[in-house]
């Protein structure tokens, strides 16, 4: 193995005869760097968006929540924050639209999200209340009148709160008392806020990131879809590597000829240039990753690139997406220059 890359090695940085072959070797280099340091500051700035978000989204969660596995309500098994959560009808002047009430001991007045003041139009200054309606546990359905068959209740909302929640409805958040008022339940509760984890049969108890296990597989869903894309572009990037070789095979033949002569096989020619088309793909992958790393620190010091109307793009910078990176480029280069030393056969 050491005479097929001594030689390939001396091929890769010797001065070519036809410039053509020059230009194309450094194409295929620049290319996998660009394409390497693009994912490794793509990815570095999803790990940042990761982390503003965990810090984020459980800011006004409790560390652990206690949810039954039987049903959506249950009795209080143990002490703990009271929550008491279910969809309303929610109507301010003209519009309507389903919310999500989540009403809490100890919560201080009305406070409605971002999104649900943006649907309905609504400003806290406003004198006009917000209307909350929900079906009633004792009266029956009228199809002529469903309206008559809810329990409803009037409210002034105090604050407006930035969307946390990854339910695809809006929230309302009230005080325990005025939701037990407009459901009618009395007692039971729908999770129980804890500052300690525990185990009971018949229910599971969550931790922040559980609380959110939708909203995070959905972030790690797009970081592996800007992996997969990214990486599909070096590959196609590094067919550039066997129209490299191939050239260098033709340019070279007196060579291998020579090579030959003095007792080299056809199996070591073949492997001179296979791992030409690898020390090709190596080069631009370690220029990749360390024009990637200079940028996102780069970043994350400077924060000279900034979202508009918002702070700088954030970054974190994590050493399994550089061995993902590495990995995933030498695995084309590799499958590249195996394919270029099969077809030069």
């Amino acid at each position: 193995m050491k005479f097929p890359l001594l030689i390939a090695s001396r091929y890769l940085f010797a001065k070519k005869s036809n410039n053509i072959v020059n230009w194309i070797s450094a194409i295929s280099v620049g290319g996998i760097a660009v394409g390497s340091a693009a994912l490794i500051l793509i990815l570095s700035i999803y790990n940042g968006f990761d982390a503003m978000i965990r810090s984020n989204v459980g800011s006004t969660d409790f560390p652990y929540l206690l949810v039954s596995e039987n049903g959506k309500f249950f009795e209080p098994p143990v002490e703990g924050h009271c929550i008491l959560e279910d969809k309303v009808f929610v109507n301010f002047g003209e519009r309507q639209t389903i919310a999500v009430a989540k009403g809490m001991d100890g919560a201080c007045g009305v406070s409605v999200s971002e999104s649900l003041a943006y649907n309905l139009g609504y400003r806290t200054q406003f004198s006009q209340p917000l209307h909350l309606m929900y079906p009633s546990r004792e009266a029956s359905l009228s199809i002529l009148n469903p309206t008559g068959s809810m329990n409803g209740i009037s409210l002034h909302a105090e604050s407006v709160f930035p969307d946390e929640s990854d339910s695809s409805y809006p929230t309302i958040i009230l005080p325990m008392e005025d939701m037990r008022r407009l459901t009618g339940i009395e007692s039971k509760v729908s999770a129980l806020g804890l500052e300690g984890e525990i185990r009971m049969e018949g229910f599971r108890c969550m931790d922040s990131i559980a609380q959110h296990d939708s909203l995070f597989k959905m972030i790690r869903y797009e970081k592996t879809a800007i992996f997969l894309i990214l990486i599909c572009v070096i590959i196609i990037v590094s067919f550039n590597i066997l129209t490299c070789t191939q050239m260098m095979r033709i340019e070279k033949a007196d060579d291998a000829s020579s090579l030959k002569a003095m007792g080299a096989t056809d199996s070591d020619i073949r492997r001179i240039f296979t791992l030409e088309g690898m020390l090709i793909s190596l080069t631009g992958l370690a220029i990749g990753l360390c024009l990637g790393l200079l940028l996102s620190y780069l970043q994350r010091e400077t924060g000279a690139v900034r979202i508009p109307g918002q702070g700088p793009y954030p970054v974190v910078m994590e050493m399994k997406d550089v061995i993902f990176c590495a990995i995933g480029t030498l695995a084309a280069g590799s499958l590249i220059s195996a394919l270029s030393a099969r077809s030069g056969r």
